[in-house]
């Protein structure tokens, strides 16, 4: 009778100790991909979009098909494109909810934030997945969210 207990008690610890370990494996992906998807954000904010652009995938046409020129020349065209917010009198400015999403294999987000354009202040949704660890915005209700989605004009 001893070893039956003995047995149920180490099933229930096993389970347990399973248990825990797959939900820390969830929160850590959920807070490691909250932070990435923040910092993007932030470095927008801040006009840090050398850094934004490290976090960004470039693509065009279709995310699954590497972009059709180099990296040097993509990011080149993401600091012109975002560069060229400040003018038409839009910014981020701030990040107001962070949604992390899993179907399946994939990994996205659902981001809210507030924007400004010409000083009117308007509240956003837009669709991330993350395509080679990187961000790609796939649906915006921003206008402006082109200029910084990191799809590049074919």
């Amino acid at each position: 009778m001893k070893q039956i207990y003995l047995g149920i008690a180490t099933i229930a610890v096993f389970t347990f100790l399973l248990a825990v370990f797959v939900f820390g494996l969830t929160f850590y992906q959920d807070y490691s991909t909250r932070q990435y998807v923040n910092q993007y954000y932030d470095d927008l904010i801040k006009g840090n979009y050398d850094n934004a652009f490290e976090h960004l995938y470039p693509w065009s046409g279709n995310p699954d098909k590497p972009p059709w020129v180099s990296s040097r020349a993509a990011k080149g065209i993401f600091l012109k494109n975002v560069s060229s917010l400040g003018a038409r009198g839009y910014r981020i400015v701030r990040v107001d909810d962070i949604v992390v999403m899993e179907k399946g294999s994939l990994l996205g987000a659902k981001v809210k934030l507030t924007v400004s354009l010409k000083g009117q202040l308007k509240q956003v949704e837009e669709n991330l997945a993350f395509y080679n660890a990187k961000i790609v915005v796939t649906d915006s209700q921003d206008p402006y969210a082109h200029y910084r989605d990191g799809k590049l004009a074919n």
